[in-house]
Formats: C-alpha cells, structure tokens, sequence
C-alpha cells in the first residue's frame, strides 16, 4: 500500500509542479495582463485539495506507521493511476495550449466543466489509497 501511495504522490507532485511552473512562468511574461488572482484562484483549488489529502496521509503515516496494512488492489491502483495522469493532463493541457486564440481565463471557466466530474472521480479512487 505504502508504494501505491508513493507512486500516486509522485505522480500528483509532478503532475501540479509542471502546470504551476507553467503558470509562473507565463505570470512573469505578462501573459494574463492583471488577472494572475484569477488564474491562481482557477489552478489551486483544482490541485491542492488533493495535494493537501495526499501528503497529509503519507506525514501521517511516517509519524505513525500501520501496524497491518491493507492489502492493496492492483488494478484499482492502475485505475486510480490512470484517472490521476487524465485528470492532471486536463489541467496542464488547460494551461499549457492557449494557443487557440480563445482567452486564457474562458478557457479555464470552461475547462471546469469537464474539470469538476473528473475531479469527483480522481478524489473517490484516490480515497481507497488514501482514507483511513
């Protein structure tokens, strides 16, 4: 369990940095002319709360280890997985391809349509990982 754990951390630690880096960097050219508030207030409540949740549990973990963990489902890990790397690509994509000519934040408001479903769907196959 604890490797799944691992894994899915590094896949959302690496998957938020690459977008928030992203982000930064086309703060610092000017890019959203004023509205950066609104370009992070878009971003971090699609990540953090699922950032917060994992690294809670692994601090929480390392403090205080399981004494019999779970014995965890492979292919619900590869679900859990797969539906992590979609969801996080959504987010990145939203970012990294606003080339369309459409502007940043409509292309953000209207990415939250898919955004929020999926989000559900990442949070409750993350929980098998990650709930108590």
């Amino acid at each position: 369990m604890k490797k799944y754990q691992q894994t899915l951390a590094i896949i959302w630690l690496i998957g938020s940095a690459a977008t928030a880096t992203i982000l930064f960097f086309q703060m610092q050219s000017g890019h959203f002319a004023g509205k950066e508030k609104e370009v992070w207030s878009w971003f971090l409540p699609n990540v953090m709360p699922t950032l917060l949740l994992i690294i809670g549990v692994l601090v929480a973990s390392a403090i205080k280890p399981t004494i019999n963990p779970a014995n965890p489902d492979s292919f619900l890990f590869k679900v859990t997985a797969g539906v992590s790397v979609f969801y996080l690509f959504l987010v990145f994509a939203t970012v990294a391809f606003q080339f369309t000519g459409t502007p940043a934040l409509d292309l953000m408001r209207n990415a939250n349509f898919l955004l929020g479903p999926m989000q559900g769907l990442t949070a409750a196959t993350l929980g098998v990982f990650f709930a108590k």
